[in-house]
């Protein structure tokens, strides 16, 4: 069997290049299917790892939200707490603390001085006792007038008729500062 080629030169370079443009498509096609599967792939790889996300923030959420009541619960108490340690403090600061301001008026008395009775009110104190003398009374008048936490110290004249066993009665004003604690 004998064949014969009688197709013209051009036409057999067209049947080529149709055929290596057919074998181009085809590839393409192919690889296009290629890239959608692998696009297809990621994107359920994807929604499995957001879905494994979303449950695991939903346990973790849960578990953190049972500590986050619990804190504002501690929170809550906290603040409480502190509110009455400062209705406590604000008690304390108004307190009057008299027994350093007796001291105070036990280390000025003279020996031969007797305190029968003292009363208090607010920043005012009245001081009655029995002196062996005049002269100590007038020293221990002089000695309150000297302390700084004492104003307006008052000494009756009537109390310094006598001359010995006096019993008097002294009038003064407290600072409120030797009275508070700071």
């Amino acid at each position: 069997m004998i064949k014969l080629n009688l197709i013209p030169a051009y036409k057999k370079e067209e049947i080529k290049r149709t055929g290596r443009l057919h074998q181009v498509f085809k590839w393409e096609i192919s690889l296009i299917f290629m890239i959608i599967i692998l696009f297809a792939a990621l994107f359920s790889i994807y929604s499995i790892l957001k879905a494994d996300l979303q449950t695991a923030s939903l346990e973790s959420d849960s578990a953190d939200s049972g500590k986050y009541a619990q804190l504002k619960q501690y929170d809550s108490e906290l603040k409480e707490v502190n509110s009455q340690v400062a209705v406590v403090d604000k008690i304390q600061k108004g307190q009057f603390y008299w027994p350093d301001l007796f001291g105070k008026i036990d280390s000025l008395a003279l020996p031969g001085i007797k305190f029968t009775g003292i009363k208090t009110q607010n920043y005012n104190a009245y001081l009655s006792g029995n002196a062996d003398t005049r002269d100590e009374l007038m020293a221990f008048k002089e000695k309150l007038d000297g302390e700084n936490c004492f104003e307006n110290v008052n000494l009756p004249i009537s109390d310094l008729v006598s001359q010995t066993n006096v019993d008097f009665q002294i009038q003064f004003s407290i600072k409120d500062s030797c009275l508070k604690k700071q």
